[in-house]
């Protein structure tokens, strides 16, 4: 009796091995980050803080909590949320969020004139 439930047993272990080796094994690729890297080595020189000045900028004032900007652990989420993996991309997002806050900017400007001379 219990030679008929250890060969089922094994039967069974044999065709769940076969069905685990027929799924196709993904290979993870690490993926190198300039971003990541520059802010994880800057941190790690000032006690996991960012430490860089930020006195203006055209953007700042759209940022309400400015200290978060001294966080690495915020400043590595951003990058990640954003998909940046190289400078270039950061800079082309850039140019394109420019674009758009400027066309707000004129267009806010516009709606105000409007309303001044009504």
């Amino acid at each position: 009796m219990k030679l008929l439930k250890a060969q089922a047993a094994l039967e069974q272990a044999k065709k769940e091995l076969e069905e685990l080796r027929a799924i196709p094994v993904k290979v993870v690729t690490a993926v190198k980050n300039e971003i990541l890297d520059m802010i994880r080595e800057v941190a790690k020189h000032n006690n996991n803080r960012m430490n860089l000045p930020v006195f203006k900028g055209e953007f700042l004032g759209k940022i309400s909590d400015r200290s978060v900007l001294q966080r690495k652990d915020w400043m590595e989420s951003f990058v990640h949320d954003m998909g940046w993996t190289t400078f270039d991309e950061m800079n082309a997002d850039r140019q394109t969020l420019k674009q758009s806050y400027q066309n707000e900017r004129q267009a806010s400007n516009v709606k105000k004139r409007e309303n001044a001379l009504e």
